[in-house]
């Protein structure tokens, strides 16, 4: 880059200054931004989730069950 200011130290052009149009990447908690695009990490907690959930209402089933064949 050409030295403009007579520093000693090229100086950068100024279209360079900018984001010339590429993705900047935002923060976000939207679930639909966090799940687009799933690694490994988010695919081992979204499962372990669906098996802790499978075994809450797999649970649930079997205490109703067993309250109906006692009362019943």
């Amino acid at each position: 880059f050409p030295d403009t200011d007579g520093n000693g130290i090229p100086d950068i052009p100024e279209k360079y200054k900018g984001k010339l149009g590429r993705i900047t990447e935002k923060p976000s908690w939207n679930p639909v931004n966090l799940l687009s695009r799933p690694e490994r990490p988010t695919l081992i907690v979204l499962a372990s989730l669906g098996i802790v959930l499978l075994l809450i209402v797999i649970a649930v089933m079997v205490i109703k069950g067993r309250r109906r064949k006692v009362e019943g």
